[in-house]
């Protein structure tokens, strides 16, 4: 996997991503609010005044771009959440990269529920996943060299946290953990 190759991929999942964002206004329903709500006092009960505080300036951002009507245009939206991604990627904070988590999955879960078109929904997903899992391995794209990934690596990556090491003992690594997996087992280091 080449770096030229892995930017077009990620690239054309990150330009799907937007593009369905930005044209997908979310309305802010009672329990759209209610989930805000719950994030935000959540936040103030458990986490530092730090976190608490990022995690409410995110919540008003985004309630005053929703505006008389309760309507968050799409690309507000889309410029909200690439901020938070932007925010979870770049901090060494983890309860508050915990946090911005857990508030941007709420976020895509209400874009998920807003898109009426099943072909449409398939498509986010799919792009999500993929850049989901590019993330995964970029780190080892960035190593690789003449784009070789060793299995073992793979499988470093896929475990390299409580988190995803749970998934992958739990058989939900997805296709790239069987993958990790396969070449584990019958791919060995020259």
């Amino acid at each position: 996997l080449t770096p030229d190759v892995f930017d077009r991929a990620m690239t054309a999942s990150g330009e799907k991503i937007g593009q369905i964002s930005k044209e997908t206004p979310i309305k802010v329903d009672e329990q759209m609010q209610q989930v805000l709500l719950d994030r935000v006092q959540q936040a103030q009960k458990f986490e530092t005044a730090d976190v608490a505080k990022i995690v409410g300036n995110y919540t008003d951002e985004l309630w005053k771009s929703a505006g008389a009507d309760g309507v968050i245009p799409g690309e507000s939206f889309r410029k909200i959440n690439s901020k938070i991604g932007r925010q979870i990627r770049s901090t060494g904070n983890g309860d508050l990269k915990n946090a911005l988590y857990e508030l941007q999955q709420d976020l895509h879960d209400a874009l998920e529920k807003t898109i009426a078109s099943p072909e449409r929904l398939a498509e986010l997903q799919d792009a999500r996943y993929r850049y989901a899992m590019g993330k995964i391995i970029e780190p080892l794209v960035a190593k690789a060299k003449g784009g070789d990934i060793s299995p073992a690596a793979l499988m470093g990556a896929l475990t390299s946290d409580g988190g995803k090491k749970s998934m992958m003992a739990r058989g939900k690594g997805g296709d790239i953990g069987d993958l990790a997996r396969i070449g584990q087992a019958f791919l060995k280091e020259p």
